[in-house]
């Protein structure tokens, strides 16, 4: 029975980590600059939050990375210059384990 518990216990924390995409429409080849927020579905916990930045700091240009998980957003600097499109983006979530669900540049 303990042995239940604790599987049932993993699978739920487990879950919690686990992004399923939702229906999103990205115009993938919308080009980004400056800052940027990223929101990313089911971004909740600081392990995730890491290996998100992990994968977008592979990205050229990306200066700083700000992740929030109250909201699921991740704040974005690029650097001078420099222009992202949202299917980079995408995908580098998406190694990352999780679905883009929306982006946008910041207006100053």
């Amino acid at each position: 029975m303990r042995s239940r518990f604790l599987l049932l216990c993993g699978l739920v924390m487990m879950v919690g980590c686990v992004s399923l995409p939702p229906q999103s429409r990205l115009d993938d080849q919308t080009l980004l600059s400056g800052e940027v927020v990223l929101t990313v579905y089911g971004l909740s916990c600081p392990l995730c939050a890491s290996n998100l930045d992990q994968q977008l700091s592979r990205i050229p240009g990306v200066v700083e990375l700000y992740p929030d998980l109250d909201t699921g957003a991740i704040r974005v600097t690029l650097a001078d210059g420099h222009q992202v499109s949202v299917s980079t983006f995408a995908r580098a979530i998406q190694d990352g384990g999780f679905t883009l669900q929306s982006a946008r540049q910041v207006d100053e």
